[in-house]
């Protein structure tokens, strides 16, 4: 960044920028689940289209974010929990549609809660219990699992639904479910380990 972009004007404009991106991919949650419901191969693209589109403004949002030195407060929540609301909304259709098996998806939602849990508890002692590249991995693998298995919808509701790509798109949408379900609950123990001690008594 040049000495002109770095001033403190374009710095807000930068992250209200980013928190604009943020609240759209929050918004983009509403249509990309009423298409899930929605029958037709149009439908189908149509919420693959928007899972992308989703996902390309954490992407950007994240770039205009790391742009300032200084931090938003509102987006610092609103940024993991739009990333929350859409995956955990989209894995509960899909599990509602037999793509995903329901218990990999309730591993999912019970983490959010003790994860958001803790830091709600921590919040309350005054301790800020940020990001780290264990929720990075976690949100990666989800994103990949819901990619696939809205492309995998996409192409079996298309005219030739039996062409072999599509059960292999719906495999591995199964088998990234696991995976992402496998490391959201190992996360989960190696979270609750660290701040262990938000769970012992406050001194009086």
């Amino acid at each position: 960044m040049s000495s002109t972009d770095a001033t403190p004007e374009n710095h807000g404009r930068a992250l209200s920028a980013a928190n604009l991106l943020t609240a759209l991919r929050l918004l983009l949650t509403i249509p990309i689940v009423v298409l899930m419901y929605t029958r037709g191969p149009a439908a189908a693209w149509a919420a693959f289209g928007l899972l992308v589109a989703a996902m390309l403004t954490d992407v950007f949002d994240g770039q205009l974010a790391r742009r300032c030195p200084v931090s938003s407060p509102l987006g610092n929540y609103l940024d993991p929990a739009a990333d929350k609301v859409l995956l955990m909304s989209s894995f509960i259709c899909l599990a509602h549609a037999g793509a995903v098996p329901v218990w990999m998806v309730l591993v999912l939602v019970g983490r959010e809660f003790i994860v958001n849990g803790i830091r709600s508890a921590g919040a309350v002692r005054g301790v800020v219990i940020g990001a780290n590249w264990m929720g990075k991995t976690k949100t990666f693998l989800q994103t990949l699992a819901v990619s696939a298995a809205l492309f995998g919808r996409a192409l079996a509701a298309a005219e030739k639904p039996d062409w072999w790509w599509v059960d292999r798109f719906l495999a591995a949408a199964w088998w990234l479910t696991l995976a992402a379900t496998v490391s959201a609950a190992l996360f989960c123990v190696v979270f609750i380990w660290w701040n262990r001690r938000l769970f012992r008594p406050q001194a009086s």
